[in-house]
């Protein structure tokens, strides 16, 4: 490092340099880059190793390139193979983005000079994962006599999610866990006293997990939930919604201009915090139904359909599953299956001796789906008359609706302004769903 002479404007080391005028942190990008460079894995991770970022300061700029090399690797691709064309594009994207890293200004000191009489101090850490990484962040929140609040950002963590996948309840788990580890360092190594602690994730499932005492989970859960629950508080885990959650962005390589500075709601009063939704049962999926209602923690397995989740429950490679009917009902008149609950509010008519989860005890639990016929859009008002009229007499006919019955569906008769409705209406309510489970479509 450079003495510290002030007629130098700043000092450096590995990259990161400290202006003595401002007081603050800034970033180098110390390699050269051509816009026709065909980017192997080994040259991927040389410009990903070059910005030095111990704290995770620009912790997002380097997260998109951990997915790109990630992904190569699931490839396959040897440390001198040439990346296929369209990681190429995502690596120069990448590299182009990663210079804007230059207008980071990071404030060094957690607290001002001249600031005033500090009378309250707290950390704040906020965990959050994506399908591809999990990441935590945390501040030191500053609070003065005279009533005013000062935030500054003390550090970050991210890491990659396993190659071989795992359900997003395990993975906000997960996040939960590094968030721990992070704020316990964090209050170890600062050299003053810490007056509270709290820390936020935007997964009502990991904060039932963190919360509960009494159930025991799978070995994966519990090691994780069992650490949580003995480095922190379990009174200081909260809720905060995921368009608060600082981390969202930085577990998808996301640059968010709060993101230094920390979130607006920590410059207001505690009572303007974010609070824990009253969930509605009806707002999420089966599974999260059956997590809700009877306390347990269920681990999502992903098959390539219905076809292959029913040979794999067959196989015992997975212990229950919800399916639609006509898929599994052979299998259940063969004594393969064994059913245990209908998820509609009545009992089907092809399994009239199994309960409903209704009457298991499971209030609210109604859960279809369906199939409908759909045209072209335009289709002539005529046209799309004689075409629901047809239909309806179609699904009148006494042989069609015992011909579907045996497959175990239900036929019930609809116009095209019901349709559209009962569409609209579900739609909405399964965007409830994605958003809770923030799925992502690629």
């Amino acid at each position: 490092m450079n003495d510290c002479d002030l007629t130098s404007k700043h000092g450096s080391v590995l990259g990161i340099k400290w202006h003595y005028d401002s007081d603050d942190f800034r970033f180098d990008v110390p390699f050269q880059y051509d816009e026709h460079d065909q980017f192997t894995k080994r040259m991927l991770l040389s410009a990903l190793a070059t910005p030095f970022d111990p704290l995770g300061f620009i912790g997002y700029s380097l997260v998109k390139a951990k997915i790109i090399f990630q992904n190569a690797c699931r490839l396959g691709l040897g440390w001198d193979d040439i990346l296929p064309a369209k990681m190429q594009n995502e690596v120069h994207h990448w590299i182009e983005n990663l210079f804007k890293i230059t207008e980071a200004r990071i404030p060094r000191p957690l607290q001002p000079i001249g600031f005033g009489q500090v009378i309250r101090r707290e950390i704040h850490t906020f965990a959050d994962s994506s399908t591809t990484c999990m990441a935590t962040v945390s501040y030191l929140r500053s609070l003065l006599a005279d009533g005013s609040i000062c935030v500054r950002l003390v550090a970050s963590r991210n890491r990659l999610a396993p190659i071989k996948g795992l359900s997003v309840p395990r993975l906000e788990l997960t996040a939960a866990q590094l968030a721990a580890q992070l704020h316990n360092i964090i209050i170890r190594e600062l050299d003053f006293d810490i007056d509270d602690q709290y820390l936020w994730t935007d997964s009502t499932s990991t904060l039932s997990i963190i919360r509960n005492t009494t159930t025991r989970f799978q070995v994966y859960v519990a090691r994780r939930q069992c650490e949580i629950q003995d480095t922190t508080p379990i009174s200081s885990w909260r809720y905060v919604p995921t368009k608060f959650n600082i981390a969202d962005g930085l577990s998808r390589g996301l640059f968010d201009p709060c993101f230094i500075t920390g979130p607006t709601f920590l410059y207001s009063s505690e009572n303007k915090w974010p609070q824990e939704p009253n969930r509605r049962i009806d707002d999420v999926d089966e599974s999260e139904m059956l997590k809700n209602q009877a306390g347990i923690f269920v681990v999502h397995i992903p098959y390539r359909g219905s076809v292959f989740a029913n040979v794999g429950l067959v196989a015992k490679e997975v212990d229950f599953m919800f399916d639609n009917l006509p898929p599994a009902l052979g299998l259940i008149n063969g004594n393969k299956l064994k059913p245990l609950a209908v998820t509609t509010a009545t009992r089907n008519p092809a399994l009239p001796n199994v309960p409903t989860m209704i009457e298991s005890g499971y209030p609210n639990f109604d859960v279809s789906a369906w199939f409908g016929l759909a045209a072209p859009k335009g289709i002539p008002d005529g046209a799309s008359q004689r075409l629901q009229a047809a239909l309806e007499k179609i699904v009148a006919r006494k042989e069609m609706v015992e011909a579907i019955s045996r497959l175990g569906a239900t036929v019930t008769y609809m116009n095209a302004q019901r349709a559209a409705q009962f569409m609209k209406t579900d739609t909405d309510r399964w965007r409830k769903v994605i958003d809770y489970a923030k799925i992502q479509m690629d």
